[in-house]
């Protein structure tokens, strides 16, 4: 009996180290090249002098870059309606599907939000997103749901994955087109990250429960997807009160940037940055 209590013991301490050194090394062992080149965007690098040089040429999109991004988005959505997910869109595709009606072109992901009681069906699901082509895997702070044959966008980085309660280091590589697909729970009447860090890191990002149920439809590009009922007071916690009137650009997924621009959505800008809208 005393033998049993001492090997539970140890492997509860082996347990715990290798979690505890896996994320004190892991996290120190991620690096990314912040300003690599893409060929999803129009321009070649996401540098200061690009941005100086023509903002919306440096952060914009290609066409056939967004409609990647809306093939792997419809074959997701597809296997969570068809499974009984609940999932609603939430930054900057909330933001593009209100104020445009798609893709805005300098996002180069896509935000969800699903219930943290769903998280084991979705990964439970792993075997039907690879029938069409998707991965998944768990992120810090998301879910990553990805074109398994999509192009790499990111030097490849270490990272640690937990599997049967152990963590071990693996090697990731970034692609695109992603979706990001973040868990969330309900705290009084307010709906937040599941994850703490995620909570912590956006923190301004949250919702009402009554601006969320029920969900309703939007238009994006040439998908309808769902939506909190009413978007508008997270759209101003997330962007600011002028989030129908101003461009915020903060980096993207895949070419990073220090570079904060803002810039008031004249007509010309609107043109050229939502093209990715409804047909």
């Amino acid at each position: 009996m005393a033998s049993l209590t001492v090997k539970k013991i140890l492997k509860l301490g082996v347990l715990g180290f290798a979690i505890f050194s896996g994320w004190y090394v892991g996290s120190r062992l991620e690096f990314e090249d912040p300003f690599a080149p893409s060929l999803h965007f129009e321009g070649t690098y996401m540098t200061k002098e690009a941005v100086q040089e023509d903002p919306l040429k440096a952060i914009s999109l290609t066409q056939e870059a967004a409609q990647l991004q809306y093939a792997a988005f419809a074959s997701l959505i597809k296997i969570l309606d068809q499974n009984g997910i609940d999932y609603w869109i939430t930054c900057g595709t909330l933001l593009g599907a209100v104020r445009h009606e798609g893709i805005i072109s300098y996002d180069d992901d896509v935000d969800i939000f699903i219930k943290d009681v769903d998280k084991k069906k979705l990964f439970a699901l792993e075997s039907n997103l690879k029938a069409v082509g998707l991965g998944i895997y768990q992120d810090r702070p998301s879910i990553k749901v990805y074109q398994l044959n999509g192009s790499q966008v990111r030097p490849k980085k270490k990272s640690f994955k937990i599997m049967d309660g152990l963590w071990f280091v693996r090697r990731k590589t970034e692609r695109f087109p992603t979706i990001d697909v973040y868990p969330t729970k309900q705290e009084n009447n307010l709906i937040v990250h599941a994850n703490h860090r995620a909570k912590r890191n956006f923190s301004h990002k949250y919702y009402r429960v009554q601006d969320v149920f029920p969900l309703k439809y939007y238009q994006f590009g040439p998908l309808r997807v769902k939506g909190p009922n009413f978007p508008d007071f997270h759209l101003e916690k997330a962007y600011g009160p002028k989030w129908k009137e101003e461009l915020v650009y903060a980096g993207t997924h895949i070419a990073g940037s220090d570079e904060k621009l803002v810039m008031p959505l004249t007509p010309e800008l609107e043109k050229r940055l939502f093209r990715f809208g409804t047909p």
